[in-house]
């Protein structure tokens, strides 16, 4: 009689695995959706954050996200989960040095990548003016270099 309301070990084990294999699809599930949506979002919050006060073009940003995932700048794993870790807890990105400078170039290039394909050079005052990307250039992406005929 005593044995109806308890669990048995088996069940409990039953019990255990589902809400592992549960927690493991779910979580599988968000960082794989999280792996675009959330380097989509790493890459306007590091524009947004290097670019203060600039008006950008939400349109042509969607040419970036697709022009930087397309290059294949973010694509290791190591890469993935340093901006993972960003995204969702900035904190120990700061805390470790490895970690803190690996993220600092990265944010260096995908600003990079950005200015030297948008019109940000060539604008009069790029405060006052929309900032469009309009794709990296297939010649030289240098907006300083001078051509002169030889």
């Amino acid at each position: 009689m005593g044995q109806t309301g308890s669990f048995s070990v088996s069940r409990r084990r039953l019990l255990w695995g589902g809400a592992a294999s549960a927690i493991a699809v779910g979580l599988a599930s968000k960082l794989s959706f999280d792996y675009l949506t959330g380097q989509d979002a790493w890459i306007e919050k590091i524009l947004r954050k290097n670019l203060p006060g600039i008006k950008l073009d939400e349109g042509s940003l969607a040419l970036f996200f697709r022009d930087i995932r397309a290059k294949g700048i973010l694509q290791a794993l190591r890469h993935r989960s340093a901006v993972l870790v960003d995204q969702t807890v900035p904190a120990p990105t700061n805390w470790v040095g490895k970690l803190h400078r690996a993220n600092e170039g990265r944010e260096r290039l995908v600003l990079s990548e950005f200015l030297l394909g948008s019109n940000f050079f060539r604008t009069r005052d790029p405060t006052r003016e929309t900032i469009t990307y309009y794709g990296g250039s297939s010649v030289c992406g240098n907006p300083f270099a001078v051509f002169r005929d030889a």
